[in-house]
């Protein structure tokens, strides 16, 4: 989820060369530079990889981020945006989640392998077919097909030299893998939204201390985990279904929004989240999230509200 991991390839943006001052380690492409990935560079990466992939044991989940908006399979793929069916039209990188027991069971692993060594085997494989890197996941450094002086951020390269040009593709391995995609999903179509993805995460963890007919921070949630669980072993209180965790954000969704009828609809952005809350932003539970949006300077808190204030005395400098 970061468009910065194929550095020890020698391969990443023209970013550090225009930095100033200038950092102690100027780092320049010399193998290729990363570029934007396009919904037509996603669907041409997504065949490519997927027959790969199938034989490893896993076709992945392509829905998670801005890139995986433009899969079919999304949540809120075709929904309403600027254009198409997202309002996202370039992605900095490609995110796959693979499910960690769909590989063991293909490729006849021991039942009881740590993820990280699954991960070793995962990368074994690939750097068989791609140049690739692995920093904590498997990060594939795709070929584009062409030259580029220009990375993902829209700079030159000084030089005025072409370099290969690469997509970022990084493919996460955990147990659940496809169920723990889903909670990455998110709802693009809010118009001029001044929220992001890891917004959406902030309110969600706002919300999950003070679930109703629970003790304060009874439950914690674990966003790349793709899980709701209980924060102390020792506590007897259960979810509605008996479980002391729960993965599907389905049943989630009417945990923490103490409604029956919520689903993961109702979690795709932070404005669907508002509007399934009462009160929305002036929601109690909602006090940390508030706190945190302030002192980030969201202008989207509400007018004339005490972190309202806050946020535009930090923007004037008063």
């Amino acid at each position: 989820m970061s468009n910065h991991a194929l550095k020890n390839l020698g391969i990443g943006t023209f970013e550090d060369l225009y930095k100033t001052p200038p950092p102690k380690k100027i780092f320049t492409p010399t193998n290729g530079v990363t570029i934007n990935a396009n919904p037509k560079a996603f669907a041409q990466v997504k065949a490519s990889l997927v027959p790969i992939l199938t034989a490893l044991g896993d076709a992945g989940r392509w829905t998670t981020g801005s890139s995986g908006s433009w899969d079919e399979e999304h949540r809120f793929h075709g929904k309403a945006g600027s254009k198409g069916p997202s309002p996202k039209q370039v992605s900095g990188d490609i995110d796959v989640f693979l499910d960690t027991d769909r590989i063991k069971k293909k490729l006849k692993l021991d039942a009881t392998m740590p993820e990280e060594q699954v991960r070793d085997v995962i990368f074994d494989y690939i750097k068989e077919h791609f140049e690739a890197t692995k920093i904590t996941h498997v990060h594939v450094a795709f070929p584009a097909g062409i030259n580029s002086v220009v990375d993902d951020k829209g700079r030159k390269n000084p030089t005025g030299e072409e370099l290969p040009a690469f997509y970022q593709v990084d493919l996460f391995s955990t147990e659940a893998g496809h169920e723990v995609a889903r909670h990455h999903e998110h709802d693009y179509s809010a118009k001029d939204s001044p929220y992001k993805g890891v917004d959406q995460q902030m309110a969600m963890s706002s919300l999950v201390n003070t679930i109703p007919g629970y003790p304060d921070r009874t439950w914690q949630y674990h966003g790349f985990g793709g899980m709701l669980k209980r924060r102390d072993a020792n506590n007897t209180a259960l979810l509605p279904n008996g479980k002391p965790q729960e993965r599907n954000i389905d049943e989630i969704a009417k945990i923490i929004l103490s409604n029956p009828q919520a689903s993961h609809d109702d979690l795709g952005n932070v404005e669907s989240m508002l509007a399934a809350l009462p009160s929305g932003i002036d929601n109690p539970r909602l006090a940390q999230f508030r706190a945190d949006m302030a002192k980030k300077a969201v202008p989207a808190l509400k007018e004339g509200s005490a972190d309202w204030f806050k946020a535009m005395r930090q923007i004037t400098g008063i």
